[in-house]
This record gives structure tokens, C-alpha cells and sequence, in this order.
């Protein structure tokens, strides 16, 4: 692929949604929306879609497969959802660590603030 770095500056990254305990909602609106874990808010990072109509959907395949084939595994186990383990390719460029999650997610994080535990081979 091209520079990871221009792909990385080119797509527009988006916050995900943190939404404070409570936020407005009834107890049964909270639990319909965010089940037992509605008291845990989720983990700060941001996130692309392949599909926008910003993103170069193939730069964002090739960065995708930049992870899977430069990174390393983890397990990832969600503040919000401490019975789900995930395992994830990570990458880090810059002081960020990117991972994808199949079929259409880019995501990143602070390095510094990383929550995944990379796996031994």
C-alpha cells in the first residue's frame, strides 16, 4: 500500500459515542439499549467505515491487510462486556495502535491507553 500515514490523515475518524450513566433515560430505556452492562461506559477510541463516501475503500482494504500481516494478536476483553474476549490483529504507527473488526471497521487508540494484552505465538 501507499504510506500508511496518508491513509491514516485521510479518513475522517470518528470519536465513539460515550454516553454518561444515566443520559437522559428511563432505567428501562437504559437497559433495552445497553443491557446489563448499561452502568460501564464504553472504552474511548475512534473508528472508520468502509463504507462512507470519504473513505477509499481500497486503501482501506490494503491498510486492513497492513494489520493482519505487520501487527501482532491480542486478546481484547471489553470494559462494558467482561465476559466476551476478542482477538484482534493490532498495529502501531506513531503512538496510535489500529485494529479491524471483519467486515467493514477500522478502529484506533492512544497507545499509551491500550487495553488489549498482545498473545505469545
Amino acid at each position: 500500500m501507499r504510506e500508511p500515514e496518508e491513509f491514516i490523515t485521510a479518513v475522517p475518524w470518528r470519536h465513539v459515542k460515550m454516553v454518561p450513566v444515566g443520559h437522559g433515560l428511563t432505567e428501562e430505556e437504559a437497559i433495552k439499549r445497553w443491557g446489563e452492562y448499561r452502568h460501564i461506559t464504553p472504552d474511548p477510541h475512534e473508528y472508520v467505515i468502509r463504507e462512507w463516501r470519504e473513505v477509499d475503500t481500497e486503501a482501506f482494504d490494503a491498510f486492513a491487510q497492513l494489520i493482519k500481516a505487520d501487527g501482532y494478536r491480542a486478546k481484547y476483553v471489553a470494559p462494558y462486556r467482561p465476559d466476551y474476549v476478542m482477538t484482534n490483529h493490532y498495529l502501531e504507527i506513531n503512538g496510535w495502535c489500529y485494529w479491524f473488526i471483519y467486515p467493514n471497521m477500522l478502529n484506533r487508540e492512544r497507545a499509551e491507553d491500550r487495553k488489549h494484552e498482545p498473545i505469545s505465538d
